[in-house]
C-alpha cells in the first residue's frame, strides 16, 4: 500500500468499517471500482441471495410487492434486487423474513445492516 487517505487528508491507517481512499501497488487504474471493499480473509462472504428481516417503513406510499425492484445498499454498494417475502405483499409497517436477490454479488455477514430503495 502507498498511501491511506481520510477525507482527503492523509493518515497513517483506517479503521475497520470507516471509508477510506487506498492507494495500492500492483491494482491498474481501472481494476477497480469506486466503491469497492477492502476484506480480510473470512471476514465477509460475497453473495448474490441473502436471508433478511424486512421491515417496510409505516410512511411507505405503497407495498412492497413480491419479486419487486429495489436498490439494496450496504456500506458503500448500491446493486438492484429483488425482495422475496412469503405471504404476498409487504405491507407498510410490516416486518418478515424474506429472501433479498441481488442482481451481482455483494460481501455481507450475519447481522449487517442494509437499505431498501
Amino acid at each position: 500500500m502507498r498511501s491511506v487517505q481520510r477525507h482527503g487528508e492523509s493518515v497513517e491507517s483506517a479503521l475497520a468499517g470507516t471509508r477510506a481512499a487506498l492507494a495500492l501497488s500492483g491494482v491498474e487504474a481501472g481494476e477497480l471500482e469506486r466503491g469497492a471493499w477492502l476484506l480480510g480473509e473470512g471476514a465477509w462472504y460475497p453473495s448474490r441471495v441473502w436471508r433478511a428481516e424486512v421491515t417496510l417503513l409505516r410512511e411507505a406510499d405503497h407495498p412492497l410487492r413480491p419479486r419487486e425492484w429495489v436498490q439494496v445498499h450496504l456500506g458503500t454498494s448500491a446493486v438492484p434486487g429483488r425482495v422475496v417475502a412469503a405471504g404476498g405483499p409487504l405491507l407498510p409497517g410490516e416486518r418478515r423474513p424474506a429472501r433479498v436477490v441481488l442482481a451481482e454479488p455483494v460481501p455481507a455477514r450475519a447481522g449487517a445492516r442494509v437499505v431498501l430503495r
